[in-house]
């Protein structure tokens, strides 16, 4: 028996290189990179706070600052559990927002990649409907989860708290034990679950159904096919790893080396300044922090673009497996004309070939 997730590497590959190096076009690996880490969510928030003193002498400005500070605080009265509140809602709000982003650009992948042309605003507009229908499916699962393991770790929590009904090492080692068996349980079937999704992703597109319709046509073939699809999550289980080790030491070395050399040229710099400004501090900053800005930001598309293949590959690892594990997919890659076309014309014509 041939199995799809071993058949489908070699074309996987030729699709891959047609798509990022046949020709290569720079501006096209970027935009890639940037809806594969929208995808990711690879989001990260932080605050930044100052403090202020003031002269002791200054009592008129001092006086000034603090009838304004006073106003400002009678017209907007905030507390500690205010600001509190005011920060959960809006990391809810920005979850919310680059989870909907997240879920639209998995439809701009999928199209980018089977017509080999990435058009980020076009693509973004026609997917906005169903990146919502998506984005709501995977918000109830996440609700349905997440209560799941509440009510797992429940017991353990209780357990903690009242440590006088019972024994409470032995309790707490098997509260732990429970809820470490359940979230094994969850995790297997989220990633089974995902798994179904991202394959009826191309389903839901380009038969224009919904991605429940879409979900059910995968999960009834995969019924059909148990072999398959059980093959399809162990083969894809250690390409992830294998290619994921690789990917990700060349990623290391990159920032290494671009590190090192970016550390040196702002050494450098620094000497020069110093001694060009006369030891002003302030001024010195004031040209340095930019250049160091500038250094982050190409940093991090550096390796964005360097991890971007992988996912590249990978995704049109599954969109090649879709394509022959379910024959009706009709998925319209851009080499639908190309070498398994004519492959497989040649043996219609010649049967007598083996």
């Amino acid at each position: 028996m041939i199995y799809h997730v071993a058949d489908t590497l070699n074309k996987a590959y030729e699709r891959t290189k047609k798509a990022l190096i046949e020709p290569f076009d720079l501006w096209k690996w970027l935009k890639l990179a940037i809806i594969v880490f929208l995808i990711s969510g690879g989001l990260g928030f932080g605050n930044s706070g100052y403090n202020t003193s003031h002269p002791a002498g200054d009592i008129d400005s001092m006086g000034e600052i603090d009838s304004i500070g006073q106003v400002f605080d009678q017209l907007v009265p905030i507390s500690y559990p205010g600001l509190i509140i005011m920060g959960i809602v809006l990391l809810i709000v920005l979850a919310a927002v680059f989870g909907y982003i997240s879920c639209v650009m998995e439809f701009v992948f999928v199209d980018s990649l089977t017509k080999n042309e990435v058009k980020f605003w076009d693509y973004s507009r026609k997917y906005m409907g169903p990146g919502l229908d998506l984005f709501i499916i995977r918000f109830i699962l996440f609700l349905i989860f997440f209560s799941l393991i509440i009510i797992a770790a429940l017991p353990l929590i209780l357990q903690l708290i009242d440590q006088t009904s019972g024994p409470f090492l032995p309790g707490l080692i098997a509260g732990i034990g429970l809820l470490g068996f359940i979230l094994l349980g969850i995790t297997i079937t989220g990633a089974v679950i995902n798994s179904f999704i991202n394959l009826s992703i191309p389903l839901a597109m380009y038969h224009e159904i919904g991605i429940i319709a879409a979900f059910k046509k995968v999960f009834n073939n995969s019924m059909e096919d148990k072999e398959q699809i059980l093959a399809y999550w162990i083969g894809r289980i250690f390409l992830w790893i294998g290619a994921g080790i690789v990917v990700g030491i060349v990623v290391i070395l990159c920032m290494l080396i671009l590190g090192i050399f970016m550390i040196l040229i702002d050494v450098i710099l620094y000497l020069i300044l110093s001694s060009v400004l006369f030891g002003s501090q302030t001024l010195l900053w004031v040209v340095l922090a930019p250049v160091i800005f500038v250094q982050l930001i190409m940093l991090t598309l550096i390796v964005m673009m360097t991890g971007m293949p992988l996912n590249v590959f990978m995704k049109y690892h599954m969109l090649t497996f879709l394509e022959r594990w379910y024959p009706d997919a009709e998925i319209p890659f851009f080499d639908v004309g190309g070498q398994d076309t004519v492959e497989s014309a040649g043996v219609q014509e010649n049967p007598g070939v083996r």
